[in-house]
C-alpha cells in the first residue's frame, strides 16, 4: 500500500496478533508497480486481488477458494463487481442485477464482428472475457446470457475482484509501461492461460465497487480520458512477439472499424482521434524495438556506439 493519511496502517497493525499480516509500503510508481511489489512478497497458495474502493461480500473468499478445490487445473478466478453507493449509516445501496462485468446488451453486428476482428485467440472460443486476434479485450455475448447459471471460463475480469494460483504466476513481472493499468488483468490471465491453466468467472464471488469521484476507472475526464483511451488500445503491442496467434490483418480491420466509429460519434471527436493516433504511434514504436532486438540490431548499435 501507499502511505495513507486516514490511519489505515494503524488499523492493519491492530490485527497483527490474530492474522499473519505484512505491510509493504509502495514509495513510488503506479498500479502495476504495486502489483509487482505485492506478487514479490506474497506467500500464500492463492493470491486475491481487491481494490481499495471495493467491499467484499460475506462469502467472497470462500467462493474463490472453492474454485481451486476442483479437479480441473484452475489458475485464476474472477468474480462479479457490483456498483454500489455507501450510505451515511454505512449501508450498501445497489441496484439489483446491475454489474460492471456482466452485460445484458448484445453488441451490434456481434456475429459479423466476431468473424472479422473480434474473433478470439484459438482456445478462447468459449471464454466470456477473452483476447481477440486483433489484440483487444472482448466479451462473448452468448456466454453472458448464461452467466447466472454458474461458473464459466473467462480470462479473468476486473482487478477489483479476482484471484490467481501462486504457482501459476511464478516468474511473472508486469511491464512497467502502464500508468492506469488498463487490461493488466487480461495480461495476467493470458500468462496463466498460455501455461495450460484454466481461468474461471464465478458470479457468486461478489464485491461491491463504491461509486465516488474520479479514480482509475470511474468518472474519467480530461487528460486521464486520453490516457485511458491510449492504454486500452496497447494490449496488442504488449503481447506482440509473445503471442504468435495475434493477427496483424485482424488488427488493421479493427483499426479501420474503430476509426469510423470515432468519426460517427458526435462528442469528443478530437480527443478520441488524438488518443487513437498516440496509441498507434506508441504501439508501433514498441513493435519496432521488439523487432530490432529479435534481429540483433539494437545490440549491434550498442557495439558500434561503444
Amino acid at each position: 500500500m501507499k502511505p495513507s493519511s486516514d490511519g489505515s496502517e494503524q488499523v492493519i497493525h491492530e490485527f497483527n496478533s490474530r492474522l499473519d499480516i505484512q505491510v509493504i509500503i509502495q514509495k513510488e510508481g503506479f498500479i502495476v508497480d504495486s502489483i509487482n511489489l505485492g506478487l514479490k512478497y506474497t506467500k500464500g497458495d492463492v493470491v486475491i486481488f481487491l481494490d481499495d474502493d471495493a467491499i467484499p461480500d460475506e462469502y467472497f473468499v470462500e467462493e474463490h477458494l472453492k474454485c481451486y478445490n476442483s479437479k480441473l487445473k484452475i489458475g485464476g478466478v474472477a468474480g462479479n463487481v457490483i456498483p454500489t453507493i455507501l450510505g451515511k449509516g454505512g449501508e450498501l445501496n445497489f441496484k439489483s442485477g446491475v454489474s460492471q462485468i456482466i452485460s445484458d446488451r448484445v453488441p451490434f453486428l456481434n456475429s459479423v464482428s466476431r468473424k472479422l476482428w473480434r474473433c478470439p485467440l484459438p482456445g478462447m472460443e468459449n471464454y466470456y472475457v477473452y483476447i481477440s486476434e486483433a489484440g483487444n479485450v472482448e466479451y462473448n455475448a452468448k456466454v453472458a446470457k448464461n452467466l447466472g447459471d454458474g461458473l464459466c471460463m473467462s480470462l479473468l475480469g476486473m482487478g477489483a475482484n479476482m484471484s490467481v494460483l501462486r504457482e501459476a504466476i511464478e516468474g511473472l513481472t508486469l511491464p512497467r509501461s502502464w500508468i492506469l493499468g488498463l487490461s493488466y488483468e487480461q495480461y495476467i490471465g493470458w500468462f496463466i492461460w498460455h501455461l495450460g491453466y484454466i481461468t474461471l468467472f464465478d458470479p457468486k464471488a461478489i464485491v461491491h465497487h463504491l461509486i465516488h469521484g474520479e479514480s482509475l476507472s470511474q468518472n474519467v475526464s480530461g487528460k486521464r480520458l486520453i490516457l485511458r483511451s491510449v492504454e486500452s488500445q496497447l494490449l496488442f503491442s504488449r503481447l506482440y512477439g509473445l503471442e504468435p496467434r495475434l493477427s496483424m490483418k485482424k488488427r488493421v480491420i479493427w483499426l479501420i472499424f474503430d476509426f469510423i466509429k470515432i468519426l460517427r460519434k458526435k462528442s469528443s471527436i478530437r480527443t478520441r482521434l488524438l488518443a487513437f493516433i498516440k496509441s498507434e504511434i506508441i504501439g508501433l514504436k514498441w513493435r519496432l524495438i521488439h523487432w530490432y532486438r529479435e534481429n540483433g540490431i539494437i545490440d549491434l548499435l550498442k557495439i558500434i556506439e561503444s
